[in-house]
């Protein structure tokens, strides 16, 4: 699923904790994709190595589907055109259930 999302849809590294030894092995966050709908993404704490430098960093490397009917035709549009109003603001309650 990863390869499918494309880089311009991967959370960006402002959304995550600075890498480092002190920080979990692997790390989760959400996001919105325009096709697939909500996407769970998984970082990996990775360390760089070059002599005597080393650098962390995060390394997205797995990407889940939380939605399975966002596949379908139209339904993103459909969810997104029920939830809002004429000027786009968000309708309460729309989207629950």
């Amino acid at each position: 699923m990863l390869a499918w999302v494309g880089a311009d849809h991967i959370p960006p590294n402002s959304m995550l904790p600075p890498p480092g030894p002190e920080q979990p092995r692997y790390l989760t966050r959400d996001a919105l994709h325009p096709t697939y709908g909500p996407l769970r993404f998984t970082f990996r704490c990775m360390l760089a190595k070059h002599y005597k430098s080393s650098h962390w960093y995060w390394l997205p490397c797995r990407a889940e589907q939380l939605d399975a009917n966002a596949l379908k035709p139209g339904y993103w549009l459909e969810r997104t055109n029920a939830a809002t109003d004429s000027r786009g603001v968000p309708v309460k309650g729309e989207l629950e259930g």
